[in-house]
């Protein structure tokens, strides 16, 4: 059996794809178009400036070598000689750190180009946090392209978060979109994911925004391949249907905060099964709903992790591998 590569190559090769497109973006003529992205709602003009527009073109320069290091690694994966593959990803690896420390230079540079043109503390900020920005935006449109799912996950918990902008460019209005990746995020989401919710979508307290938390469910549904839809009610109130079951925020009372509830609006068989999300060609999610479910019937999700059902059922999730027929089972019985 040939060589596979291993998570050293692995990371290497998504660093490497995911930094590619630098070559284009730090081109000159990109540059306040770049700047609005990671942060700046008045990006001052440096194309006058040579010192740093030789700055962007060693960085454009260096990215432009990701691409051919890239091709090389993908044809020692096909050789499989382990020896080969772990030089190229090593040469990859070079490659990158040198990226990286082009970008740091970029950073350190404009503070001396824009200085004058940005109030002092924000300039010191910004410049600061560059190239920090420039790698998360690249991270995210990374997995924006290659990694849909993961990209939805996290825009949920809102790991990922997008902020559209619109800038003057000479004498046209641009719209830019602004992607942040917190990287401190990522450790609550599995020590404390019910902390997060509540800071993105007020989760457990009254201000819960059932609306924006739709509208990021929806983005998952989509990408899972999932009949879902988000849409607003005649009196204004945010609703997500998924297949028949319709949800709303539940209105808040003396007890507690809004929640979620469901409504079922048809009749289901006994012991039915529903695909949710087709993984790959061997495996998919599906729900087993074990018990007689009417139209009408109503559950609903409670702060902080409540779950009610009008009527007694059970309901069983499962994940299943079709070649080894072994699912993973979640039940929950009501």
């Amino acid at each position: 059996m040939a060589d596979q590569p291993g998570t050293f190559e692995r990371v290497a090769q998504a660093l490497g794809v995911a930094l590619q497109p630098l070559e284009i973006l730090l081109a000159p003529e990109n540059l306040p178009l770049l700047l609005a992205e990671l942060g700046l709602d008045a990006p001052p003009s440096l194309v006058a400036d040579n010192a740093f527009l030789q700055k962007l073109s060693e960085a454009s320069n260096k990215s432009a070598v990701l691409g051919p290091q890239l091709d090389l690694l993908a044809e020692v994966i096909d050789q499989g000689d382990a020896q080969k593959l772990l030089d190229a990803a090593g040469q990859l690896m070079q490659a990158i750190t040198q990226v990286f420390t082009a970008l740091d230079a970029i950073a350190t540079d404009f503070k001396r180009a824009a200085t004058g043109a940005l109030d002092p503390a924000e300039l010191a900020k910004f410049a600061g946090d560059m190239a920090e920005r420039i790698t998360e935006n690249l991270l995210v449109r990374y997995l924006e392209s290659f990694h849909q799912v993961a990209w939805q996950l996290l825009s949920l918990f809102t790991i990922i978060e997008y902020d559209a902008f619109e800038i003057t460019v000479g004498t046209n209005v641009q719209r830019v979109l602004r992607r942040r990746l917190y990287f401190e995020k990522i450790g609550p989401l599995f020590s404390n994911p019910l902390a997060l919710l509540s800071e993105a979508y007020g989760w457990g307290t009254d201000a819960f925004d059932g609306k924006r938390l739709f509208a990021q469910t929806a983005g998952l549904a989509n990408v899972l391949g999932l009949l879902g839809d988000n849409v607003t009610a005649a009196n204004g109130t945010a609703v997500f249907d998924l297949f028949a079951i319709t949800f709303a925020p539940t209105p808040k009372t003396n007890a507690l905060p809004p929640g979620i509830e469901g409504t079922l609006y048809v009749d289901l068989a006994e012991s039915s099964d529903i695909t949710i999300a087709q993984l790959s060609e061997t495996s998919h999610i599906a729900l087993r709903l074990s018990g007689t479910f009417g139209a009408g019937l109503v559950f609903r999700l409670l702060p902080p992790t409540k779950i009610e059902v009008d009527g007694g059922a059970n309901v069983a999730g499962d994940v299943e591998d079709r070649a080894l027929r072994r699912p993973l089972s979640i039940v929950l019985h009501t």
